[in-house]
């Protein structure tokens, strides 16, 4: 290994080991303050909204048999720039994601529906499960019907 990979390697271990020391200190905060707790939750929800979101569009994508390259040229942009969009890197706009959504002739609906506690006064998350999948079971219906509608009009 040359030495300016090894310094590559070195980098990356520290880098490893802050990451995980912030995530250990993340993690004992939580447990002890339940305000710190609820701000990880909703960040943690957050996130895993947005990961959705782009996992939904990568696969309408390549649903529809569109490559990162000519998607990029719809939009504008490089390749690189709709592999981030994909993969997760960096923060996305609301304006990005509906542009991209554009590209591809969908168009994005938002929308917002009650926490389930909020509802019934519950702290259980079954209603709210029921709630999530009853939207993206209805959505999958909705797509799945309008591309079997958009082919049956070729």
């Amino acid at each position: 290994m040359t030495p300016a990979k090894q310094g590559n390697a070195v980098v990356a271990l520290e880098e490893d080991k802050a990451v995980e020391g912030v995530r250990a200190m993340r993690h004992r905060l939580a447990q002890t303050l339940p305000d710190y707790r609820r701000a990880v939750e909703a960040e943690d929800n957050a996130e895993g909204f947005c990961r959705e979101l782009r996992m939904s569009l990568r696969d309408q994508r390549k649903q529809m048999g569109i490559d990162q390259k000519s998607l990029a040229e719809r939009l504008g942009m490089t390749q690189s720039a709709v592999s981030k969009i994909e993969s997760g890197e960096g923060d996305v706009g609301v304006k990005t994601l509906f542009r991209y959504a554009h590209a591809l002739e969908l168009r994005p609906i938002f929308g917002f529906i009650p926490v389930a506690s909020a509802i019934t006064g519950d702290t259980g998350k079954t209603a709210e499960d029921f709630q999530i999948s009853l939207v993206k079971e209805t959505f999958q219906k909705v797509c799945t019907a309008m591309t079997g509608f958009k082919r049956a009009l070729k």
